[in-house]
Protein backbone atom coordinates (compact mmCIF):
# COMPACT_ATOMS: atom_id res chain seq x y z
CA UNK A 1 0.00 0.00 0.00
CA UNK A 2 0.98 3.61 -0.43
CA UNK A 3 -0.29 6.71 1.30
CA UNK A 4 -2.76 9.00 -0.47
CA UNK A 5 -1.90 12.07 1.61
CA UNK A 6 -1.41 13.40 5.12
CA UNK A 7 -3.82 14.59 7.79
CA UNK A 8 -2.84 17.69 9.75
CA UNK A 9 -4.39 17.98 13.21
CA UNK A 10 -3.85 20.15 16.32
CA UNK A 11 -2.20 17.20 18.10
CA UNK A 12 1.57 17.56 17.88
CA UNK A 13 2.28 14.48 20.04
CA UNK A 14 0.53 11.21 20.91
CA UNK A 15 -0.07 12.33 24.50
CA UNK A 16 -3.39 14.17 24.60
CA UNK A 17 -4.63 13.01 21.22
CA UNK A 18 -8.17 11.62 21.67
CA UNK A 19 -8.45 7.85 22.13
CA UNK A 20 -11.27 7.66 19.56
CA UNK A 21 -12.56 9.76 16.69
CA UNK A 22 -15.35 12.25 17.34
CA UNK A 23 -14.48 12.99 20.97
CA UNK A 24 -12.96 16.38 20.07
CA UNK A 25 -14.92 18.22 17.40
CA UNK A 26 -13.33 21.65 17.42
CA UNK A 27 -10.10 20.45 15.83
CA UNK A 28 -10.67 21.70 12.24
CA UNK A 29 -8.17 19.21 10.83
CA UNK A 30 -7.18 18.92 7.16
CA UNK A 31 -6.50 15.96 4.90
CA UNK A 32 -4.14 17.08 2.13
CA UNK A 33 -4.09 14.59 -0.75
CA UNK A 34 -1.00 13.86 -2.83
CA UNK A 35 -0.68 15.76 -6.10
CA UNK A 36 -1.56 12.67 -8.14
CA UNK A 37 -5.17 12.96 -6.95
CA UNK A 38 -7.20 15.63 -8.72
CA UNK A 39 -10.63 17.02 -7.88
CA UNK A 40 -12.09 14.02 -9.74
CA UNK A 41 -11.07 11.78 -6.84
CA UNK A 42 -13.43 13.59 -4.45
CA UNK A 43 -16.32 14.19 -6.85
CA UNK A 44 -19.57 13.51 -4.99
CA UNK A 45 -18.16 14.31 -1.55
CA UNK A 46 -20.30 16.96 0.15
CA UNK A 47 -19.83 18.97 3.36
CA UNK A 48 -21.80 17.43 6.20
CA UNK A 49 -21.25 13.81 5.19
CA UNK A 50 -19.26 11.38 7.33
CA UNK A 51 -16.24 9.53 6.02
CA UNK A 52 -14.16 6.58 7.18
CA UNK A 53 -10.47 7.47 7.14
CA UNK A 54 -7.95 4.62 7.17
CA UNK A 55 -4.53 5.71 8.31
CA UNK A 56 -1.16 4.49 9.53
CA UNK A 57 0.13 4.35 13.11
CA UNK A 58 3.45 5.55 11.70
CA UNK A 59 5.04 6.12 15.13
CA UNK A 60 4.43 2.50 16.19
CA UNK A 61 6.18 0.66 13.37
CA UNK A 62 7.79 -2.62 14.43
CA UNK A 63 6.24 -2.52 17.91
CA UNK A 64 3.23 -4.82 17.51
CA UNK A 65 2.18 -7.00 20.43
CA UNK A 66 -0.17 -9.95 20.87
CA UNK A 67 -1.27 -8.80 24.32
CA UNK A 68 -1.94 -5.16 25.15
CA UNK A 69 -3.17 -3.19 28.17
CA UNK A 70 -6.23 -1.05 27.28
CA UNK A 71 -6.06 2.29 29.17
CA UNK A 72 -9.77 2.09 30.02
CA UNK A 73 -9.09 -1.06 32.02
CA UNK A 74 -6.58 0.76 34.19
CA UNK A 75 -3.48 -0.42 32.34
CA UNK A 76 -3.33 -3.65 34.37
CA UNK A 77 -5.57 -6.09 32.50
CA UNK A 78 -4.28 -7.67 29.29
CA UNK A 79 -6.37 -8.38 26.18
CA UNK A 80 -5.52 -9.73 22.76
CA UNK A 81 -4.55 -7.03 20.28
CA UNK A 82 -7.41 -7.99 17.93
CA UNK A 83 -9.91 -7.42 20.77
CA UNK A 84 -8.75 -3.80 21.15
CA UNK A 85 -7.96 -0.67 19.20
CA UNK A 86 -4.36 -0.57 20.35
CA UNK A 87 -1.96 1.23 17.97
CA UNK A 88 0.61 -1.57 18.38
CA UNK A 89 -0.75 -3.75 15.57
CA UNK A 90 0.82 -6.11 13.02
CA UNK A 91 -0.10 -3.78 10.15
CA UNK A 92 -0.38 -0.46 12.03
CA UNK A 93 -3.71 0.47 10.41
CA UNK A 94 -6.05 2.89 12.19
CA UNK A 95 -9.65 3.72 11.30
CA UNK A 96 -11.64 6.84 12.26
CA UNK A 97 -15.08 8.18 11.46
CA UNK A 98 -14.78 11.90 10.69
CA UNK A 99 -17.19 14.61 9.59
CA UNK A 100 -16.41 16.35 6.31
CA UNK A 101 -16.66 20.12 6.72
CA UNK A 102 -15.31 21.43 3.43
CA UNK A 103 -13.90 20.26 0.11
CA UNK A 104 -11.35 22.61 -1.42
CA UNK A 105 -7.84 22.95 -2.81
CA UNK A 106 -4.61 24.72 -1.99
CA UNK A 107 -1.44 25.00 -4.09
CA UNK A 108 -2.72 22.43 -6.56
CA UNK A 109 -3.70 19.83 -3.95
CA UNK A 110 -7.11 18.63 -2.84
CA UNK A 111 -7.79 19.62 0.78
CA UNK A 112 -10.55 18.08 2.90
CA UNK A 113 -11.39 19.95 6.09
CA UNK A 114 -12.70 17.51 8.70
CA UNK A 115 -13.60 17.36 12.39
CA UNK A 116 -13.34 14.65 15.01
CA UNK A 117 -9.75 13.60 14.25
CA UNK A 118 -7.80 11.45 16.72
CA UNK A 119 -4.45 11.30 14.91
CA UNK A 120 -1.11 12.97 15.50
CA UNK A 121 -0.44 15.72 12.98
CA UNK A 122 1.18 14.60 9.69
CA UNK A 123 -0.20 11.06 9.99
CA UNK A 124 -0.21 9.22 6.62
CA UNK A 125 -3.71 8.56 5.21
CA UNK A 126 -4.19 5.24 3.38
CA UNK A 127 -7.76 5.48 2.14
CA UNK A 128 -11.07 7.33 2.45
CA UNK A 129 -14.50 5.72 2.19
CA UNK A 130 -17.99 7.18 2.69
CA UNK A 131 -19.92 6.20 5.79
CA UNK A 132 -23.01 4.12 4.96
CA UNK A 133 -25.86 4.86 7.42
CA UNK A 134 -27.32 1.34 7.06
CA UNK A 135 -24.46 -0.99 6.17
CA UNK A 136 -22.16 0.47 8.85
CA UNK A 137 -24.61 0.02 11.73
CA UNK A 138 -24.45 -3.37 13.56
CA UNK A 139 -27.64 -5.40 13.65
CA UNK A 140 -26.99 -6.44 17.25
CA UNK A 141 -25.38 -4.69 20.21
CA UNK A 142 -22.48 -6.72 21.60
CA UNK A 143 -19.65 -4.41 22.68
CA UNK A 144 -16.09 -5.48 23.38
CA UNK A 145 -15.12 -6.11 27.01
CA UNK A 146 -13.11 -2.90 27.34
CA UNK A 147 -15.92 -0.85 25.80
CA UNK A 148 -18.24 -1.70 28.68
CA UNK A 149 -16.01 0.51 30.86
CA UNK A 150 -15.53 3.17 28.21
CA UNK A 151 -18.15 5.65 29.35
CA UNK A 152 -16.86 9.09 28.36
CA UNK A 153 -16.86 11.32 31.42
CA UNK A 154 -15.80 14.90 30.83
CA UNK A 155 -14.19 16.92 33.61
CA UNK A 156 -14.45 20.62 34.31
CA UNK A 157 -11.58 22.69 32.89
CA UNK A 158 -10.57 25.96 34.54
CA UNK A 159 -7.89 28.42 33.44
CA UNK A 160 -5.43 30.34 35.58
CA UNK A 161 -5.06 34.08 35.09
CA UNK A 162 -1.69 33.47 33.41
CA UNK A 163 -3.26 31.05 30.92
CA UNK A 164 -6.11 33.43 30.10
CA UNK A 165 -3.62 36.28 29.60
CA UNK A 166 -1.66 34.27 27.00
CA UNK A 167 -3.45 36.06 24.15
CA UNK A 168 -4.99 32.95 22.59
CA UNK A 169 -8.28 33.30 20.73
CA UNK A 170 -11.54 31.67 21.81
CA UNK A 171 -11.25 28.87 19.22
CA UNK A 172 -7.97 27.65 20.71
CA UNK A 173 -9.25 28.02 24.28
CA UNK A 174 -12.28 25.90 23.37
CA UNK A 175 -10.02 23.29 21.75
CA UNK A 176 -7.98 23.08 24.97
CA UNK A 177 -11.20 22.62 26.95
CA UNK A 178 -12.37 19.82 24.68
CA UNK A 179 -9.06 17.97 24.77
CA UNK A 180 -8.35 18.29 28.50
CA UNK A 181 -11.93 17.60 29.61
CA UNK A 182 -11.25 13.99 28.51
CA UNK A 183 -8.39 13.80 31.07
CA UNK A 184 -5.53 12.45 28.90
CA UNK A 185 -3.63 10.99 31.86
CA UNK A 186 -2.96 7.24 32.02
CA UNK A 187 -5.57 5.60 34.24
CA UNK A 188 -2.99 4.78 36.94
CA UNK A 189 -1.77 8.38 37.40
CA UNK A 190 -3.29 10.02 40.49
CA UNK A 191 -0.65 12.46 41.75
CA UNK A 192 -2.43 15.84 42.22
CA UNK A 193 0.88 17.72 42.19
CA UNK A 194 2.07 16.36 38.86
CA UNK A 195 2.09 18.85 35.98
CA UNK A 196 1.36 17.56 32.47
CA UNK A 197 2.06 19.22 29.13
CA UNK A 198 0.03 18.87 25.95
CA UNK A 199 1.41 20.10 22.65
CA UNK A 200 -1.40 21.59 20.55
CA UNK A 201 -0.94 23.61 17.37
CA UNK A 202 2.59 24.62 18.29
CA UNK A 203 1.72 25.62 21.87
CA UNK A 204 2.67 23.95 25.13
CA UNK A 205 -0.31 23.71 27.47
CA UNK A 206 0.65 22.98 31.10
CA UNK A 207 -2.03 21.60 33.41
CA UNK A 208 -2.74 19.49 36.46
CA UNK A 209 -5.68 17.76 38.11
CA UNK A 210 -6.95 19.31 41.33
CA UNK A 211 -8.17 17.40 44.36
CA UNK A 212 -11.73 18.07 43.21
CA UNK A 213 -10.83 16.26 39.95
CA UNK A 214 -11.17 19.41 37.84
CA UNK A 215 -8.48 20.20 35.26
CA UNK A 216 -6.53 23.41 35.91
CA UNK A 217 -4.71 24.95 32.95
CA UNK A 218 -1.64 26.64 34.41
CA UNK A 219 -0.08 28.33 31.38
CA UNK A 220 0.01 28.35 27.58
CA UNK A 221 3.31 29.00 25.82
CA UNK A 222 4.22 29.19 22.13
Amino acid sequence: MKGIGLIHTPFDTKFGAPKQGGLVRGDASEIVLNREFSADSVRGMKPGMFIWVLWEFHQCEGKHKELVRPPKLGGNEKLGVFATRSPFRPNNIGMSLLKLLEVGSREGRVVLKVSGADMVSSTPVLDIKPYHPKADVPWEEHPAAWFEKDNVIRKDVVFSTEALDSGEDSAFINLVKEVLSLDPRPAYHDDPERVYVNNLEGRSVSWRVGRDESIEVLKIEK
